[in-house]
This record gives structure tokens, C-alpha cells and sequence, in this order.
């Protein structure tokens, strides 16, 4: 048994243990868990590769902070919206959870260039950023997401199998 195997049983067991076994496979087939997990998942990674980077160019560290509560603001309202604009684009390009390949990759890339940065550069403005270092941060964000789709990505998949959920939960394509 593996880690990802090992944690989905200590998770959805704790879960089943609180909720009782039934009112937690009712529970887990609904949206707002689903919301949860995806959410909490682009949360923690964003703000964890966001501030990195942004600290790396040199926005101060109030920014950074005021940047990072925005973000997890715009993430709690839009994090399950993101994965389910991911979800359609993996069954449009009939791409499977498993597969590892470029053209994963690039809807990876696409997906969040489209969805995400349109916000980001709005959170950029509202906190008020050095209008000088907006190009740099917006050029590492760029940067940023054509390195870190695929790893964001895999995150949201794991941090899925970890709590109980599959393809088939969000209606993707599972391929075995």
C-alpha cells in the first residue's frame, strides 16, 4: 500500500468515524465536499508558489500577505469553479487523471492562464503593487504556471484520491 492509499484510509476513515459511515458516503458525493477538497487544494498550493515568487522579485512583504488573503479570497468563491472548467477541458480533449503527457500538459497551462490570470493581475492592482514590478510579477506568473500546471494539476488529483474522491465523481474520463 502506498502513501496516497495509506492517507485515503487514515482520512475517509477519520471522516467516517465523525460522521458516522453512512453520512459520510452521502456526504461525499456531494458538491460542497467536492468544493472543499478543491478549494482548500488550490489554496494551499497558490499561496505556497505565490508568495515564494513574489518574495523572490522583491514585493514587500505586507503585499504579499494582503495579496495571498485576496487570493484566498477569490479562491474560496472560485476554487471548485477552476476545477470544474479543468474537468471540462480533460473530457473536451479526452484526457484521462492518469495520463502524463504534453497534451495534458498544455490544457494544464491553459486552463489556468485563462481562468486564473485575469484575477491575478486584478489582485496585483487592488493591493496596490509598485505598477513597475506588475510586468515582472505578471511575466513570473507566466513562468510560474507553465512550470507548475502539471505539478498544481497532479496535486488537485491527489489531494482528491486522498479524500475519497475519483474521475468518475466529476465526471472525467477514468482509464485504467
Amino acid at each position: 500500500m502506498g502513501l496516497t492509499e495509506k492517507l485515503e484510509k487514515v482520512v475517509t476513515g477519520n471522516l467516517s468515524n465523525v460522521l458516522g459511515n453512512e453520512r459520510y458516503e452521502r456526504f461525499r458525493k456531494t458538491q460542497t465536499y467536492k468544493y472543499m477538497v478543491d478549494t482548500s487544494s488550490l489554496i494551499e498550493f497558490t499561496n505556497l508558489t505565490s508568495a515564494a515568487i513574489e518574495l523572490a522579485i522583491g514585493i514587500e512583504k505586507e503585499k504579499i500577505l494582503y495579496a495571498r488573503a485576496i487570493a484566498t479570497g477569490s479562491m474560496i468563491l472560485t476554487g471548485r469553479v477552476y476545477s470544474a472548467y479543468r474537468d471540462w477541458a480533460y473530457r473536451v480533449f479526452n484526457i484521462s487523471e492518469k495520463e502524463i503527457n504534453l497534451k495534458k500538459s498544455v490544457v494544464d497551462v491553459l486552463t489556468t492562464l485563462t481562468f486564473v490570470g485575469p484575477f491575478y493581475a486584478g489582485i496585483l492592482y487592488i493591493t496596490k503593487v509598485d505598477s513597475k514590478k506588475i510586468p515582472f510579477a505578471l511575466l513570473a506568473f507566466l513562468i510560474r504556471h507553465i512550470a507548475l500546471s502539471m505539478p498544481k494539476g497532479k496535486y488537485i488529483d491527489w489531494k482528491r484520491r486522498v479524500f475519497g474522491l475519483r474521475p468518475k465523481d466529476f465526471n472525467r474520463i477514468e482509464k485504467k
